[in-house]
């Protein structure tokens, strides 16, 4: 079954392994490994602190989206953090691929602290109350989940998000619900930016335009507006 508890439960920190690096020392180092911040890569070095699959959110700056979220990085590989995001990973028998689909769909507002410098910090982002599933189900989960997030490892954080939630949310809630409410009052639904001519397009823009400035669908939009 599900309890109430608090994330400390659920999500392991490995911050202490972080190192913030000056611009001078990543000119000195310059290579291939991604060096992350808060909200993305901000440059490449020729070494690593970490290797494996994190779960980036973003501690201080850029922590929070427009609609409440925290910022999150899923990251497998080798790469290099900041100190300006947490570096988590799930425990307890919770994959840190379920991690990253909670914050997703999770408000965060209540832990910010600091308004012209946002904070999120360990005590309180551990100190948060959620719902926790039985690990049985946390395991389903993994199995269902993992093959998705394997497939788009390399890709792009919103290429990421896109198609996790293309193969899970889409189906599962959204499309879902409005089946069933559609139905219930006898209303046929039709979703025409599902068609596949559509999505084929969609798909092949680059994430750079998809989103700019954190507005979503920004192609759609200025298409709209151009008609």
């Amino acid at each position: 079954g599900w309890h109430m508890g608090t994330l400390d439960e659920i999500i392991e920190y490995h911050d202490k392994t972080r190192k913030p690096l000056s611009s001078m020392q990543r000119e000195a180092m310059k290579g291939s490994y991604r060096y992350y911040g808060a909200a993305g890569i901000l440059d490449f070095v020729n070494q690593y602190l970490f290797d494996g699959t994190y779960l980036l959110l973003g501690e201080d700056g850029t922590v929070i989206t427009k609609d409440g979220r925290p910022v999150l990085q899923y990251v497998t590989g080798q790469f290099w953090v900041n100190n300006h995001a947490h570096v988590l990973t799930g425990k307890d028998g919770f994959s840190t691929e379920y991690i990253y689909m909670m914050f997703s769909h999770m408000g965060i507002s209540d832990v910010v602290t600091g308004v012209a410098q946002p904070k999120i910090s360990q005590g309180r982002l551990s100190a948060k109350k959620v719902l926790i599933p039985d690990v049985k189900l946390s395991n389903w989960y993994q199995i269902i989940a993992k093959p998705y997030f394997d497939k788009v490892k390399a890709a792009d954080e919103l290429t990421k998000k896109q198609y996790i939630d293309f193969f899970f949310w889409l189906p599962n809630d959204i499309l879902l619900k409005a089946d069933k409410m559609t139905m219930a009052n006898s209303i046929e639904l039709r979703v025409p930016f599902l068609d596949k001519e559509m999505m084929k397009v969609a798909t092949s823009i680059p994430s750079k335009y998809r989103q700019i400035d954190g507005i979503s669908k920004y192609p759609l939009r200025k298409a709209a507006e151009a008609n």
